[in-house]
């Protein structure tokens, strides 16, 4: 194991709740051996704290050497059960949409992440529906438009940190349309 690797899989897995994002940002921007990644799998099913398991779904969605079907299976288990956090669920979906962004669309696994995207959109929680937007559009899931296109008329609800779920839809639709994503300043 890399030794700044083990430094922040370490912090991870200590009780520094102030290290947990950033050493899972770091991760995230690595090469991971499978032994390390098994780590972050069972930490984000049996960590301790909420904002732990959050921060290891978090360097496990942008870390593409964790991208494989063991994983993606762990997301969908976690949004589809829906025991978990708002947060850690809310990154499950935001996992899925960059773990399938470039997956073959024929594939069990994407057609799998589109539907269990698509069922979020009427999730009670701002923020699960404000993801599962926003992986969608990842995943340029044409046949998500016309659910995009309601919630894009009539949700109002702002995803806490960024913005009205109505104006995400929107943008997903030009994204999946045109290929255009447009900048926006959260709130």
């Amino acid at each position: 194991m890399n030794r700044n690797r083990s430094k922040l899989i370490k912090y991870l897995l200590g009780n520094n709740p102030t290290r947990w994002m950033q050493a899972a940002t770091d991760l995230s921007n690595t090469e991971l051996h499978s032994s390390e990644i098994q780590i972050l799998i069972n930490l984000l099913l049996n960590g301790n704290y909420i904002k732990q398991r959050e921060s290891a779904a978090y360097a496990l969605s942008h870390c593409r050497s964790c991208h494989d079907n063991h994983l993606h299976q762990i997301f969908i288990e976690i949004l589809e059960k829906g025991r978990e956090s708002i947060n850690v669920r809310a990154q499950a979906a935001e996992g899925l949409g960059y773990m399938h962004e470039f997956t073959n669309k024929g594939k069990k696994p994407y057609k799998e992440a589109v539907k269990t995207l698509m069922n979020l959109t009427k999730d009670d929680s701002p923020k699960i529906r404000f993801w599962a937007v926003f992986s969608l559009g990842l995943l340029k899931a044409r046949q998500a438009i016309p659910i995009l296109k309601k919630l894009a008329k009539k949700d109002n609800k702002v995803c806490p940190g960024w913005w009205a779920i109505k104006d995400e839809a929107a943008d997903v639709i030009n994204y999946i349309s045109k290929g255009e994503w447009p900048e926006r300043n959260r709130t």
